[in-house]
C-alpha cells in the first residue's frame, strides 16, 4: 500500500490526524462531490486505472460508444514546513492547517474544470476543455435576460423553473440542484421580487430545488441546474485526496520540509439531458 513517503516523518496517529482533517476539509468544501455521484476507483494495494471512459449516452436503442477515453487529472498543491514546525506537530498542527489550506485550492482548481471556468487552470497532466457549464447538445441552455447588464431577480426566477420545466418535459424529475455563479446567487438571495414584499428568488427556490449553492468556480453570469434524480455527470477518483511527504532538504541554508496535498480524477459527462444551462 502507498505510504507517500511518511516513513520518514512523524507517526501513524499524527499523519492519521491529517488524514481526517483533509477528509473533512474536502467533504465541506466541494460542492461538486455533494451534487454528483463520485466513484473511487482506487483498490487497497494502492493501484488504480490511468485512464477512463468519457462516452455519453446515445441512440436508440440506449449504448455507450467504446473508444472515446481521457486520462485522470492531477492536481498537486504543494506546501513547507520549517524543521521547527515539523518538530512541534503534535501539539502546534501546522501541517494540518496548510494541507487544509491547500485542499481549498485543490476544490476550487477540480471545480473550476468540472464546471467549465474560463481560463481553467492547467492541471498537472491530462484535463480538457469543457466543462458542465460549456457542454454541447443536448444540454439545454437557457437564457436569462439582463438589461444593460443588470439582472432582474423576477428575470432569475423565471428562467430557473423554465430550466425545471425543461427537466420535467425530459422525464426527470426532482429534486433538483441549482448552482449559481455568485453574481447570479448575489441576485438570488437579495434582490425583492415585489417591492411590497420581502421575498427573493432563493424563497421561491426552496419550494422546488432541493439544493441550492454558489460556486465561483462558474464563469460569470452562468449557473447549471441539475436533477439529482439521476446521474449526467460523474466524478471518478484514481485516488482521493491526501497528504504526501515529499522531501527533507539536504545541505541548504534555510532548510524547509516539503509536503503537497494532490488527488487524480476526472469527470465523465454521460447524459446531458438531465442539466440546463443559465447564462445572461
Amino acid at each position: 500500500m502507498t505510504n507517500y513517503g511518511r516513513d520518514g516523518i512523524w507517526d501513524a496517529a499524527t499523519w492519521a490526524e491529517i488524514d481526517q482533517a483533509v477528509a473533512d476539509q474536502v467533504k465541506r468544501l466541494s460542492i461538486a462531490r455533494r451534487v454528483f455521484e463520485t466513484v473511487d476507483l482506487s483498490a487497497a494495494s494502492g493501484g488504480a486505472p490511468s485512464w477512463i471512459s468519457t462516452a455519453q449516452i446515445a441512440g436508440a436503442p440506449l449504448n455507450i460508444p467504446q473508444g472515446a477515453a481521457d486520462p485522470f487529472v492531477e492536481i498537486s498543491i504543494p506546501f513547507e514546513l520549517t524543521p521547527a514546525q515539523v518538530a512541534a506537530e503534535a501539539t502546534h498542527h501546522t501541517a494540518r492547517g496548510l494541507a487544509c489550506a491547500a485542499v481549498r485550492t485543490l476544490v476550487q482548481q477540480e471545480e473550476q474544470l468540472i464546471f467549465g471556468a474560463n481560463p481553467a487552470p492547467a492541471p498537472s497532466a491530462g484535463g480538457r476543455p469543457g466543462g458542465l457549464a460549456a457542454g454541447p447538445p443536448p444540454l439545454a441552455v437557457e437564457n436569462i435576460p439582463a438589461a444593460a447588464g443588470v439582472i432582474a431577480a423576477q428575470d432569475l426566477l423565471n428562467s430557473v423553473m423554465a430550466a425545471v420545466a425543461t427537466l420535467a418535459r425530459r422525464g426527470w424529475p426532482d429534486p433538483y440542484a441549482l448552482i449559481l455563479d455568485p453574481g447570479l446567487f448575489q441576485v438570488a438571495v437579495t434582490e425583492q421580487l415585489d417591492p411590497g414584499r420581502p421575498e427573493t428568488p432563493a424563497d421561491r427556490f426552496a419550494r422546488r430545488i432541493h439544493d441550492y449553492a454558489v460556486s465561483g468556480a462558474l464563469p460569470p453570469n452562468q449557473g447549471v441546474l441539475v436533477s439529482l434524480a439521476g446521474d449526467p455527470l460523474t466524478i471518478y477518483l484514481a485516488h482521493d485526496v491526501a497528504a504526501a511527504f515529499t522531501g527533507q532538504p539536504i545541505g541548504a541554508v534555510n532548510p524547509v520540509y516539503g509536503f503537497r496535498v494532490f488527488e487524480r480524477f476526472q469527470y465523465v459527462i454521460t447524459d446531458l439531458t438531465g442539466a440546463v444551462a443559465l447564462q445572461a
